[in-house]
C-alpha cells in the first residue's frame, strides 16, 4: 500500500494542519504518515502560540515515518521556521518522492503569520522549486511573485 507523508503543523481546532489533511486523505482511502512541524494553540478566531518542532525532532519524525513504507506522495503545509525549511530541503533532496505537493501556509485564516519572516526567501527559493505542485491561495501567490494578484485571471 502506498502512503502519503504529510509534513505540517498541528491545529487543535481541527480546521487545518495535519488534522484536516488526515480527514481528507481518509475520505479518499489513503493511508497518511505524519511529521509535525509545529504545535499551535489556535482556533478559528486567533492564534495564541506557535511552538516550532526542534529540527532534530522533525528529522527523526521524518525518518521514522518513512522507514519501510512505500510513499507515493509528500504533502507539505505549515513549516513555521527557517531551520525546518532547511531540513525539508535536505530531506527532499535525499528522499526522491514521485510527487511533492506544497501548500505554502504563510498566515492563519485569522491573519497571524505562520512562517517566520526570515524563512520566507529561503522557502520561496529553495523549497518551492522541489514541488511537483504548489497550491497557494491568492494572498500567498501575491507574496511569492511580489505583486498583488486580484483573482485567478490576473
Amino acid at each position: 500500500m502506498k502512503h502519503v507523508l504529510v509534513i505540517a503543523g498541528s491545529d487543535p481546532s481541527g480546521g487545518a494542519g495535519v488534522q484536516a489533511d488526515l480527514t481528507t486523505l481518509k475520505d479518499f482511502g489513503v493511508q497518511a504518515l505524519f511529521a509535525i512541524t509545529a504545535l499551535t494553540a489556535q482556533n478559528e478566531q486567533k492564534v495564541l502560540q506557535i511552538h516550532p518542532t526542534p529540527v532534530d525532532v522533525l528529522t527523526q519524525q521524518l525518518s521514522a515515518a518513512c522507514e519501510g513504507k512505500e510513499i507515493g506522495a509528500c504533502k507539505i503545509g505549515m513549516v513555521a521556521e527557517r531551520a525546518n525549511v532547511r531540513a525539508l530541503v535536505w530531506f527532499l533532496g535525499f528522499k526522491k518522492f514521485p510527487h511533492v505537493v506544497i501548500d505554502p501556509i504563510l498566515h492563519s485564516s485569522s491573519g497571524a503569520p505562520l512562517l517566520e519572516k526570515k524563512a520566507f526567501s529561503f522557502f520561496r527559493n529553495q523549497l518551492l522549486p522541489l514541488a511537483t505542485v504548489v497550491t497557494p491561495n491568492l494572498p500567498e501567490a501575491s507574496n511569492f511573485v511580489g505583486s498583488r494578484i486580484y483573482n485567478e485571471a490576473t
